[in-house]
């Protein structure tokens, strides 16, 4: 038995190693929901834009944007349709930016269904929370 001191028990100190610097590759996919986004935000506001320039006021914001005591009355989507409206150049071109700055990663951390998901909760939770919290 005097091999046994060859034999190393995983209880045995070891020579410890330096910390390893860890980095986590997501997937290298295309963003798709994040310009699906995008595009039908752009679209939205086109027609908010044409529905001005035709008639004189917003028709889509008409029949789209949060008014509480629409809401009340049963027109439940004004809950999820705030989320593609916009006021002005400046407000979509900012929300664009960011969207499109930010979206991509969390797209890729998340998966396409999820930011999806994830999106339109946030979208819907803010919308709800200004019901809430707002007479406008």
């Amino acid at each position: 038995m005097s091999e046994s001191s060859d034999i190393q028990y995983p209880d045995s100190p070891q020579e410890e190693l330096p910390p390893q610097k860890v980095k986590i590759r997501l997937p290298d996919t295309k963003p798709v929901v994040v310009y699906m986004l995008m595009g039908i935000t752009i679209i939205a506001f086109l027609l908010q834009m044409a529905g001005e320039f035709l008639v004189g006021y917003d028709i889509v914001a008409v029949y789209g944007m949060k008014i509480n005591e629409y809401i009340f009355a049963g027109e439940y989507w004004r809950l999820i349709t705030p989320v593609f409206l916009h006021g002005s150049l400046m407000h979509i071109g900012f929300n664009m930016y960011a969207l499109y700055a930010f979206g991509p990663q969390m797209e890729r951390f998340y998966g396409n269904w999820q930011f999806l998901l994830l999106y339109l909760a946030c979208g819907f939770g803010g919308t709800v929370a200004s019901l809430a919290f707002t007479d406008a």
